[in-house]
C-alpha cells in the first residue's frame, strides 16, 4: 500500500457503529441498512476564470453548471477592472454552496533613495 492509500484509509476515512432501535427502545436486528455520502469538508477546487466570459449563454451556463458539480470552492481575483463582475461571481458562489478563496493583487513598491 502507497503512502498516499495510507494516509486516506487514516485520515480520509471513518468507522461508524450504528446502534439501531425499534419505536418502543428495543434493538432492531437484521436490519439492512444503506448509507450515502452526500457532502464532506474536503474543499476541492480551481480558478474560477471564465465565468460569463464565452462568448455565448449557452455555453456560459455549461461552464457553470459543471463548475457546481464538480467542486465545493473556488478562486476568484480581487483585482478585476470592474468590480461588479467579482461581486456577480461572489453571488453566485453563495448561491450555490462553493467557499471563495479570493486572490489578491499585491503591487510591488520600488523605493526610490536621495
Amino acid at each position: 500500500m502507497t503512502r498516499i492509500q495510507q494516509d486516506i484509509e487514516e485520515y480520509r476515512k471513518g468507522h461508524a457503529v450504528l446502534h439501531l432501535k425499534t419505536t418502543d427502545d428495543q434493538p432492531l436486528n437484521g436490519a439492512y441498512v444503506s448509507v450515502q455520502q452526500i457532502e464532506h469538508d474536503f474543499l476541492f477546487g480551481c480558478y474560477l476564470d471564465m465565468f460569463d466570459r464565452f462568448p455565448t449563454a449557452r455555453e456560459n451556463e455549461k461552464y457553470k453548471q459543471y463548475f457546481s458539480r464538480l467542486f465545493n470552492s473556488a478562486t476568484i481575483n480581487l483585482y478585476e477592472r470592474e468590480h461588479t463582475h467579482t461581486d456577480k461571481i461572489a453571488s453566485w458562489c453563495q448561491e450555490n454552496s462553493i467557499k471563495v478563496m479570493a486572490r489578491p493583487l499585491f503591487t510591488p513598491v520600488q523605493f526610490i533613495s536621495d
